[in-house]
């Protein structure tokens, strides 16, 4: 797949009940819909965007932290926006625990 020229990133407004809507952003936690066997990867495997492209639309997402990546040496496919979906994060600051 070719690679766009990235997407110049700009804050988004603040989504309701920690959840963002919209296009995944750099950075963002991302959830795999259905599985992608040219990459090996499942439904449900979680990743994290490292790099947004706006033409044509993509994503890097990186997935090292999933297991059985392991042996990979990187794990980092190319992937659209039907291809995933942002995982809600609570909004706020973790407590801290003594």
């Amino acid at each position: 797949m070719s690679r766009g020229s990235p997407r110049p990133s700009s804050p988004e407004p603040e989504a309701p009940a920690g959840q963002r809507s919209g296009s995944p952003a750099a950075y963002d936690v991302v959830r795999v819909r259905e599985p992608v066997p040219e990459h090996g990867l499942e439904a449900g495997d979680e990743g994290t965007v490292v790099e947004v492209f706006a033409e044509p639309e993509g994503y890097l997402v990186d997935f090292s932290y999933e297991p059985g990546f392991d042996g990979d040496p990187l794990p980092v496919y190319s992937l659209t926006a039907d291809q995933i979906e942002v995982v809600p994060r609570p909004r706020g600051r973790p407590s801290r625990q003594s």
